[in-house]
C-alpha cells in the first residue's frame, strides 16, 4: 500500500507533507486539512491568518523569520526549499502566545536548520541575540 493523508507519506521529506488527496501542494494548513475532510463535512470558510488577527506581531515575525531568507541559510536554499518553512515561521510567530516572543520563532527556525542538516548542510545560525 501507499501511505498518504493527514500524517503525510513518511518519505522523510517535510516539503511533501502538505499534499492534498490529488497530490497538489496545499497553500496553507487550513486548506490542507480541509482537503482531507469527508464529503459530508462542510468546508470551513473561517481560514484565519494569525498575522492578520495579531497585526502588532506581524512586523516582529517578518523581521525575525527573515533570517531564513538571509545569507546565513543560503547554502541550504538549493537543497531544501525555504518557502514552506518561512511561511510556517510567520504563522507560528504571529500566533505564539507562550514563552515570550521568541519561543515559537526559534522552534520554526530550528525546524529548517534541522532539515538542512538532515540533507547534509549544517547551518550555524544561533547567536547571543538569536535564540
Amino acid at each position: 500500500g501507499k501511505l498518504s493523508g493527514l500524517c503525510g507519506n513518511f518519505d522523510l521529506k517535510t516539503v511533501n507533507e502538505m499534499k492534498t488527496p490529488d497530490q497538489m501542494e496545499a497553500p496553507n494548513p487550513q486548506e490542507f486539512g480541509t482537503s482531507w475532510t469527508a464529503m459530508e463535512c462542510a468546508s470551513s470558510p473561517d481560514v484565519r491568518n494569525p498575522c492578520h488577527l495579531n497585526p502588532l506581531r506581524e512586523p516582529f515575525a517578518k523581521k525575525e523569520c527573515g533570517i531564513l531568507l538571509c545569507d546565513v541559510f543560503e547554502p541550504c536554499h538549493a537543497v531544501v526549499d525555504v518557502t514552506w518553512f518561512y511561511s510556517n515561521c510567520l504563522t507560528d510567530t504571529c500566533a505564539c502566545n507562550r514563552g515570550g516572543d521568541c519561543e515559537c520563532f526559534c522552534t520554526s527556525v530550528l525546524a529548517y536548520a534541522q532539515t538542512c542538516c538532515q540533507h547534509g548542510v549544517a547551518i550555524d545560525w544561533r547567536t547571543p541575540t538569536i535564540c
